[in-house]
């Protein structure tokens, strides 16, 4: 479990990372 919310914390993470670079 404690993976999948990291997992999800870094799917965020990338979202963020595809905004600002776009």
């Amino acid at each position: 479990i404690a993976s999948q919310q990291k997992l999800d914390h870094f799917r965020d993470l990338n979202s963020w990372i595809s905004e600002a670079t776009s």
